[in-house]
C-alpha cells in the first residue's frame, strides 16, 4: 500500500525539562513579585487583604501561569515528522534529520509505559524513536498507521488504569510471516 508523504509539526514533551523551567520560574516569578512590594512580608499581607480567594486566585492566575505557558512553547523542542512511502523523517529544532526506515522498525508501542507515548523499537529491542507530542497526539495514530501499513503487524491491546479511567495500551510486533 501507497503511503502519501504527510508532514505533522508538534512540540514534544520532556518531562524533566518541564518540571524544571516549572520551579524555576515560580521561585524567580514570587521572588521578583516579593521584590517589587517590598519583601516577602509584603507581599504575604498583601495577598492576606486582598479580600477575595476568588480574585487572588485569578490575580495568580493572570501573573503566573498564563506567563508560564506562554514560556512553555520555548523550552519543549519543535519536532516535524515526514511520512513518505518507506520511511519516516524526524526533524528536531536545530538538529539534522533522522529516517527511521519502516523495515527497521519491529516493534511499534502506544501508551504503554506512559499515556499519549509512542515508541518505535527495532528488532533487537533498542529504541528507535520516542514520541510524546505536546499538542497534536492524532499524528501517533497516522506514524502507525503509516508503518503498519508497510508490513504484516500482529496487534495487542491491554487495559491500563490512571487513577479511575482507563486507557488502551497497544502494542504491534512485526510478524513473521
Amino acid at each position: 500500500m501507497m503511503i502519501p508523504q504527510e508532514t505533522y509539526t508538534f512540540l514534544q514533551i520532556k518531562p524533566f525539562r518541564g518540571l524544571v523551567f516549572t520551579v524555576v520560574y515560580l521561585v524567580v516569578a514570587i521572588s521578583l513579585l516579593a521584590m517589587a512590594m517590598g519583601g516577602f512580608d509584603r507581599l504575604a499581607a498583601f495577598v492576606h487583604n486582598f479580600g477575595s480567594n476568588f480574585g487572588i486566585g485569578l490575580l495568580g492566575a493572570v501573573v503566573l501561569l498564563v506567563p508560564a505557558f506562554l514560556l512553555i512553547r520555548l523550552i519543549y523542542p519543535k519536532i516535524t515528522v515526514r511520512l513518505d512511502g518507506d520511511s519516516l523523517s524526524i526533524t528536531k529544532h536545530r538538529k539534522e534529520t533522522q529516517v527511521i526506515r519502516y523495515d527497521a522498525v519491529w516493534k511499534i508501542t502506544l501508551n504503554v509505559r506512559q499515556l499519549n507515548v509512542l515508541e518505535l523499537w527495532d528488532q533487537q529491542d533498542r529504541l528507535l524513536g520516542h514520541f510524546k507530542p505536546l499538542n497534536n497526539s492524532e499524528v501517533l495514530r497516522k506514524m502507525i498507521d503509516a508503518i503498519t501499513g508497510s508490513a504484516r503487524f500482529v496487534k495487542s491491546r491491554q487495559e491500563k488504569r490512571i487513577f479511575k479511567s482507563s486507557y488502551e495500551a497497544l502494542t504491534y510486533v512485526r510478524s513473521h510471516s
